[in-house]
């Protein structure tokens, strides 16, 4: 019989770091996970709670207009593509041009939701993306579903 060529090998000792342990925790086996099979969306069929939506496609077919139209429904608590709505603080994260967005938003007087107009960048968790959240999160305990339209004192 041959010698085992890793009889000799030692496994490496490693601290576990507090994310680790984080994400370990986190671990679930599949048969323990129940589906809520009807979520308290905020746009029913469109918009599940507790989550991020983005829209992607070619220039110029609606999408800012759509996306508009949708936050406004949500922060207004009015329905929607006659799909029923619960209104929730909105907050509009634009990544398009300044001009041109302003223009559409125009076109949708009077708004009811929050707006965030400036380059984000999501590539690193220790930057914008974690700042954008403690500044949502704020706002969120501030103004959570009023109709204050003054960012409230951070």
């Amino acid at each position: 019989m041959a010698d085992d060529p890793f009889q000799n090998v030692v496994p490496i000792k490693s601290k576990r770091g507090r994310r680790a342990e984080e994400i370990y925790g986190q671990i679930t086996h599949a048969s323990h996970i129940k589906a809520d099979l009807d979520p308290d969306y905020l746009i029913k069929g469109w918009i599940a709670p507790n989550s991020i939506s983005v829209m992607y496609g070619p220039p110029n077919v609606g999408k800012t207009f759509l996306a508009l139209d949708m936050a406004q429904a949500v922060a207004s608590g009015r329905p929607w593509a006659s799909c029923s709505v619960r209104r929730a603080l909105v907050v509009y994260v634009t990544l398009e041009g300044g001009a041109q967005f302003d223009l559409r938003l125009e076109a949708l007087k009077p708004a009811e939701f929050w707006v965030l107009k400036m380059p984000l960048s999501f590539m690193d968790k220790a930057k914008d993306a974690t700042f954008l959240c403690e500044a949502l999160c704020h706002l969120g305990r501030c103004a959570p579903g009023d109709a204050q339209t003054d960012r409230p004192e951070w």
